[in-house]
């Protein structure tokens, strides 16, 4: 008993029973926004798909969202034919949202628009255009075999980082394809467009298709973050920013068309 004659009971106790009280209210508080979020999404992928259609376009949502990886199932697929091109698009958004609409950029979050032309196939060999940034050094450089471990090590760093750069932007069936050693670098004349693209080729023919217009349209994009895979899968452009909106994927497609006409066109 204690004092007054009241009982006092365990803290333990206490606790134990407000958290009783407590949990089946924030169970259901995470029930509810699961499908607030969810019907929010549906809602959105709808409208996309109205757009998309508008614009004589296909548009397949996502089957699922994750939010800490990704997986094929998390990509917003278009598909479509501009100016006789055939071409699809993935894009891929991962960022949280909040009440008031706004996006806030998760900086370690992976964003990205990729649009592939899929019949515009490279029949040997594949050309890699890596966007480079503005007034920073060249990320593979060249350096002379010299030979001995340290010369190895160098040789495996720079297969490394390409695998690297082909995986993450153009996805893991293309790097698992991908043959081009670092030493197969292209070196162009063409001073402003090297300052803005490392190129990796296998194909003589393939580099050849580099010539003034398509270096002129490259260079004038280059701004944008944009880097190109060409091969047997098709000609591919990848951006770094989510372009999710049908209209932002119809101007990539304009883009892309451009680019397919002006490198069937041989030096």
């Amino acid at each position: 008993m204690g004092l007054f004659g009241l009982y006092n009971p365990p803290m333990s106790l206490t606790l134990s029973n407000l958290m009783s009280q407590i949990w089946p209210l924030a169970l259901a508080a995470v029930v509810i926004g699961y499908f607030v979020i969810r019907g929010r999404h549906a809602t959105q992928h709808r409208r996309i798909a109205a757009d998309a259609a508008q614009k004589k376009m296909d548009y397949a949502a996502p089957a699922s969202s994750s939010p800490d990886t990704f997986t094929d199932r998390d990509l917003h697929r278009f598909s479509g034919d501009t100016h006789g091109v055939a071409w699809t698009a993935e894009v891929l958004r991962l960022a949280s949202e909040v009440d008031d609409g706004l996006v806030t950029r998760n900086v370690n979050s992976i964003n990205f628009t990729r649009w592939t032309a899929t019949q515009c196939i490279a029949d040997r060999g594949s050309l890699l255009l890596m966007n480079l940034p503005k007034g920073q050094p060249q990320a593979i450089a060249e350096s002379k075999d010299t030979g001995g471990l340290l010369s190895a090590i160098r040789a495996k760093a720079g297969e490394m980082a390409l695998d690297l750069y082909v995986r993450q932007r153009f996805g893991a069936v293309r790097a698992k394809e991908w043959s081009v050693a670092p030493s197969q670098r292209r070196v162009l004349e063409d001073q402003v467009f090297g300052q803005c693209y490392g190129v990796w080729c296998d194909q003589t023919d393939l580099s050849t298709r580099l010539t003034a217009p398509v270096r002129d349209w490259l260079i004038k994009a280059h701004a944008s973050g944009v880097a190109l895979l060409w091969d047997r899968h098709g000609l591919t452009l990848h951006w770094s920013a989510p372009r999710i909106s049908p209209e932002e994927i119809a101007a990539c497609a304009e883009e892309g068309a451009t680019l397919v006409g002006l490198l069937s066109q041989k030096s």
